[in-house]
């Protein structure tokens, strides 16, 4: 499997995301973090 480095800031911009999409879809949510 391919491994990525990223970027503390991206983690939380993912963070963030995962949030704002938690809101109207926990599903989706927990899809992206995974």
């Amino acid at each position: 499997m391919t491994q990525y480095i990223i970027a503390p800031v991206a983690i939380q911009d993912l963070k963030e995301i995962t949030d704002y999409l938690a809101q109207t879809n926990i599903e989706a949510a927990e899809k992206l973090l995974n």
